[in-house]
């Protein structure tokens, strides 16, 4: 897995999204840009918190949440909204929920044979329609909510936080929110657990413990203190994982035990960003320095 490119990376955004010629960013403060891919050049941009008149910030790591391309809408979320915009021209095409945003980046499901947009605020796990916006459902979902929904089989949604929360599996039928189970068995932290298989994989609570539990009833399968805190994907059948400390680790997804394949030391500096695998080529990035690694090698 030889390193293609190394440089030093200066990023004056902290979230971003590709879509064909270009670019949606978000930085911590509340600038949104939209550029153009190749050229970097700016289409429109504004402050969230100016537009909308919303005090700035409501925790000091400011904004936290990814853009979200949905066809000709762009979403995000911020202070106390969530909003869909035009991403050609960014006016705004719906705002929704008056509630304190946290971390966490919406995900879309197809529920009882309906899309929606799923948002989990600081306290509650919320089902919208994608088009208007208009909310559908809800359920209480306290804890300092940083990851993304991970959806399932039989309409079953998995949220977790740490700080004492942990995890809960909630069963959405004819727009009513049922709790299936809730404990602490996968406590994630900033780092959504990945579900493969009918168990999920992820790192618990704030030291990192990496665990795998199964996701329909909640089940410890094992529990390993390696590789150490990070983030990962999985992808053809491996688990890829950057840890804290830059090492890249590949392991086998399952239910078993913690199995590593290979690992390497592969960037500088404190990783917080998970792996981007496009085209065969991976790309790490810390707060130094930024890799590209050959996959198919």
């Amino acid at each position: 897995m030889p390193i293609l490119r190394r440089g030093v990376v200066l990023a004056l955004v902290r979230h971003r999204v590709v879509d064909g010629n270009h670019v949606y960013a978000m930085g911590a403060s509340g600038e949104l840009y939209c550029l153009e891919s190749a050229t970097g050049k700016t289409v429109w941009s504004f402050n969230i918190y100016d537009k909308f008149e919303m005090r700035r910030f409501f925790h000091e790591e400011g904004v936290s949440c990814s853009p979200l391309v949905d066809g000709e809408r762009l979403i995000m979320l911020a202070g106390i909204h969530a909003f869909a915009f035009d991403k050609t021209n960014d006016e705004l095409i719906w705002q929704s929920l008056e509630e304190k945003m946290n971390h966490s980046t919406p995900t879309f499901a197809t529920i009882d044979g309906r899309r929606q947009l799923l948002v989990l605020t600081a306290s509650n796990l919320v089902g919208h329609d994608p088009e208007s916006g208009r909310e559908l459902w809800r359920h209480a979902q306290r804890g300092v909510n940083c990851v993304t929904p991970v959806v399932g089989a039989d309409n079953q949604i998995f949220t977790a936080a740490s700080y004492g929360f942990g995890c809960q599996l909630v069963k959405i039928s004819d727009d009513t929110a049922t709790q299936v189970y809730m404990n602490n068995a996968l406590a994630t932290h900033h780092a959504t657990a990945m579900l493969f298989d009918g168990n999920l994989y992820g790192f618990h609570d704030r030291p990192g413990i990496f665990k795998c539990v199964e996701f329909a009833t909640g089940e410890e399968k094992w529990v390993s203190r390696f590789p150490g805190k990070g983030k990962m994907i999985i992808a053809d059948g491996q688990m890829i994982i950057i840890t804290e400390y830059g090492e890249l680790v590949l392991a086998k997804p399952t239910p078993e035990s913690y199995s590593e394949t290979a690992k390497a030391q592969v960037v500088k500096g404190t990783c917080y960003t998970a792996p981007t695998l496009a085209g065969g080529k991976l790309y790490v990035r810390s707060d130094k320095e930024m890799v590209c690694i050959d996959m198919k090698q």
